[in-house]
């Protein structure tokens, strides 16, 4: 097992990305489900949504991301 790139092992992310400091809360990585490791090497966190798995308005209607099937790595 290796590393989650999006939560660095943590099991968490803080976001979502491009809302006010005061609009952030905390949610299990999409990435790894909460366990910190994923199974392959070489993956990056998603651009288009940050890591987060979810696009659009995240906090009224989020869409899941197609660039990374919403599992926030590529």
């Amino acid at each position: 097992m290796f590393t989650c790139p999006n939560c660095n092992r943590t099991g968490k992310i803080y976001g979502p990305p491009d809302v006010i400091e005061a609009q952030c809360y905390w949610k299990t990585c999409p990435s790894c489900g909460g366990k910190g490791v994923v199974p392959e090497p070489n993956r990056r966190r998603c651009t288009e949504c940050d890591g987060w798995g979810e696009i659009g308005m995240v906090l009224l209607n989020p869409e899941p991301c197609p660039n990374c099937n919403a599992c926030g790595i590529v």
